[in-house]
Parts: C-alpha cells; sequence; structure tokens
C-alpha cells in the first residue's frame, strides 16, 4: 500500500470521527436550548438567563464556528491538497452515520417503550 493510501484513509477515519463528535455536540446544544425553553416557562428573566447561559457557554456553537473557519482556511488556502476533499468527506460521512445511529436508537427505546405499556396493561 501506498503511503498516499493510508494517509487518505486516515483523514477520511478523522473526518467521519469529527463529523460524529460535531453532530452529537451541536445536537445536544440544540436540546439543552429546548430544555431551558421547556423548564422556565411562566417565568421570563429564568428563561432569559437559562438560555443565554445555554447559548453562550455550550460547546456546540463553539465547534460549528471552529469548524466554519477551519473549512474557510483549508478549502481557500493555496497550499489546498487532496487531504482536505477527504478529511470533510468523513464529514459528511460522519455526521449521517450519527444521525442514522441516533434515530435507530430512539425507535428502539420507543418500542421497548410500548412494550413495557402493553405488558403492564394485560
Amino acid at each position: 500500500m501506498s503511503d498516499d493510501l493510508l494517509l487518505h484513509i486516515f483523514l477520511a477515519m478523522l473526518g467521519t470521527m469529527f463529523g460524529m463528535i460535531l453532530l452529537s455536540r451541536v445536537l445536544r446544544w440544540i436540546h439543552s436550548i429546548v430544555q431551558a425553553v421547556k423548564s422556565g416557562r411562566g417565568s421570563s428573566g429564568r428563561t432569559a438567563l437559562g438560555l443565554t447561559a445555554t447559548v453562550l457557554l455550550n460547546s456546540g456553537p463553539w465547534l460549528l464556528v471552529a469548524m466554519g473557519l477551519f473549512a474557510g482556511y483549508v478549502l481557500s488556502s493555496p497550499i489546498q491538497s487532496a487531504w482536505g476533499w477527504w478529511f470533510f468527506g468523513g464529514i459528511a460521512i460522519g455526521a449521517p452515520a450519527a444521525t442514522a445511529a441516533v434515530v435507530l436508537l430512539f425507535y428502539k427505546r420507543l418500542r421497548a417503550r410500548r412494550s413495557q405499556a402493553k405488558s403492564a396493561g394485560i
């Protein structure tokens, strides 16, 4: 195997892992915002404080900003090589793979809850 092929495989795997991490942090951030809004209903000051803290102190938005800056730097630099496409291709694969895993786990839990409810009702 050539060194170029090993490098491209490594970069695709690294991009896939980074895509999964990025997606999980962004989904956690969105979930935190929803929970902050739900917990502060009826009290506008408490909702505003919790929402502000959630938006600014979570890692999700900062990872998105860092990834955007990194992508802009890599894709606009004159020394850009094929490795950038392998890395971002890995991210494009990792995010849907993580989404599919989350959806599968959600449906498994939903199915388990329904079977427990049926068995408790019998």
